[in-house]
This record gives structure tokens, sequence and C-alpha cells, in this order.
């Protein structure tokens, strides 16, 4: 007995469960306990790479060891006509699915990365997968530069029934420190991993902008070819709505002089910049930020606006007062340099 657990014979006939259960476990690093442990009691220990990163590695092993390893391996699973291999990431059954697959909500469902498939008859088929967790998963939540698409690999590990499996998607690696590296707008993309011993986040993210805060891809970014520089739209239109507050306060309303302009809620669609390492992504933008009292909607020359896709002539910031529905337009500055942006 080690730990207060019977070591099982090892010739002792082993008795497959109608329902079995396999747990991960990772062996303790460097600490004294590890070294005082009869390693000949402990099941034989594994290394799994990361997969997204193959620099680094994770050791851990299974129980019950010996039901485990008598499961036959497998490079490839077929369900229900749809065929996975090692390294496809899947989709992983969060509620009971209503309907066919093609009903299944994908966001909602959990992501992971295919391992290793183990199996004892069509009844009884296993994988091991590594979890790739959504940003509101983890500690901290979602943050405003997280992309709706967005995921974080873990190396965190678990055994799971190949019956939860729904399906599987495609990850991309998002570089985004290549301006050249675009996002079309349904990408599940990571770029940073999550450890989850630790509890943190890894690489650091790139900054933008003067706030030096991280961006999504979801919200194209703004350059200024003086100062060589991205900038936040939000970042520029809370900048509009900030000098509207202070403009109205000081003056207790404001100019009739302004251009009146009718202001919709538009989705912008993907815009070309001047030069290619402009490109940040194609996704769609809600652009646009209300606060103050105040909304403003920062608009790029050649982007394609309103469902009329029209292309804009010039870059501009449109304001509205929301309390008088008045409406003017103002030139697009950088919050930098304050030169015009065209």
């Amino acid at each position: 007995m080690v730990d207060g657990q019977e070591i099982p014979d090892a010739n002792q006939e082993l008795t497959f469960p109608d329902e079995p259960h396999f747990a991960i476990h990772y062996p303790p690093v460097g600490s004294a306990k590890s070294k005082k442990r009869k390693r000949t009691a402990d099941p034989e220990t594994e290394t799994e790479r990361d997969g997204f990163d193959e620099s680094a590695n994770t050791a851990y092993y299974v129980k019950p060891a010996r039901l485990w390893e008598s499961l036959k391996k497998y490079r490839k699973l077929t369900l229900t006509s749809e065929k996975f291999e090692i390294g496809d990431v899947v989709l992983v059954q969060k509620d009971e699915v209503q309907g066919s697959r093609e009903d299944i909500d994908v966001q909602s469902q959990w992501k992971a990365r295919l391992l290793e498939v183990r199996a004892r008859g069509p009844e009884h088929v296993f994988v091991r997968v590594y979890w790739l967790y959504r940003p509101e998963d983890i500690p901290g939540g979602r943050k405003p530069h997280h992309g709706r698409n967005e995921l974080l690999p873990s190396d965190y590990m678990d055994i799971i029934d190949a019956q939860s499996i729904n399906g599987k998607i495609r990850v991309k690696k998002w570089d985004e420190h290549n301006d050249d590296d675009v996002l079309e707008e349904d990408d599940f993309f990571w770029r940073q991993k999550y450890s989850y011993a630790k509890g943190l986040l890894f690489p650091s993210l790139r900054q933008y902008c003067v706030d030096k805060a991280p961006a999504s891809p979801d919200e194209p970014l703004v350059w200024c070819d003086k100062c060589e520089m991205w900038l936040h739209r939000s970042c520029i239109a809370n900048d509009a709505i900030k000098r509207a507050a202070e403009t109205k306060h000081q003056n207790e309303g404001l100019d009739d002089s302004h251009e009146t302009l009718f202001v919709k809620d538009t989705h912008t669609t993907p815009f070309k910049r001047a030069k290619a390492s402009q490109k940040r992504c194609k996704s769609k933008d809600k652009n646009g930020n209300t606060t103050n009292g105040f909304r403003a909607e920062v608009r790029i020359k050649d982007a394609i606006h309103g469902e009329e896709m029209e292309f804009e002539t010039e870059s501009k910031i449109l304001v509205v007062d929301l309390s008088d529905d008045r409406h003017w337009q103002e030139d697009l500055l950088c919050l930098n340099c304050r030169t015009k942006i065209d």
C-alpha cells in the first residue's frame, strides 16, 4: 500500500467496467514528495507535446493505468460519417444537443485538441484532449481586446467519451506582429496560450495606440502615416465624445454652425487601406461608441458603409448629441500628433 492506496497486482485479471472513468494526473516537479515516492508504485509517466508550441511538453499519467493501457490505440476516428484525426480541434458537447449537428451552436461548444484515441470496441471509445478555453472561461474573463472567435490553448488534459464530440473546426494561429496576417470574419484563432497550473496567459500581446493597449481583431485599426502608429477606432471615437461633452458643458449647448448630418447605427465592412501592411482583419465591426449623451462613429476613406454598400470618399468622425439629435462631422485626427488622417 502506497499513500493509502493498494498497489494493483499486475498478474490479476483485468475487469472492464460498464462505465469506466479515466483521470489525468500530473507528477509534481522537483518537490520533496516526488523524490521520496516509490516510483515502482506510480503509473508510468508520459510526455505530451504542446501541439500549438512544439517546444513545450507536459508530463502526465493516467489512472487507472492498466485499464487505460489495455485499450487499443487508433490514429483516426469516425463518428456518424465524419472523420477525425490526431491533431484536429474538435467541438465537445456542452449541453444536450437537440436536432442535427447543423443546429449546433459552435460558439457555445467546448473546444479541444485531439491527442489520442483508444477503444475497447465501438461501445467504449475514449479520446485524450487538450482543452482550448474561451476568454470568458478563465480567471479574469473576457477583455475588450479579445476577439469573438478567440481561443486560448491550454496545457490541461482530459479523457472524454468520443460520443461527446460534435464536429471539428479549424483554428489558426494569428501573428498579430505581422500586419499582413489577415483574419477572415469567421476564423477561429489563437495568439496566447493559457497555463492552467500557473493561471497565466503568455506571451504578452502587442500594444497599440496612445493608450498602449492590445487590440481586438474585430475592431479594424486606423493607421497614421506620420506617426507610423495604429490607433484604436474606439479611442478616436471616445476622444471625440469627450471633446463634445466638454464643449457642451462650457457653452451650455453646441454651436448651430456645425454641419448637420444624419447618422445611422451601421456595421462597417472590411476596408482597403493605401498600403498592404495596413490590412489588419476582414471582420465586421459595429462602428460607434456611445457615452456621456453623445455618439461618435469613425468612418474611413474607401470603407464600405450601410446597406447601400457605398464607399466613403473621406475619413471623418460623425458625432451625435443624443439629447437633441443634432449631428455634425469632424476631421479624423491622429490622437498622437493631431495630424489629419485622409
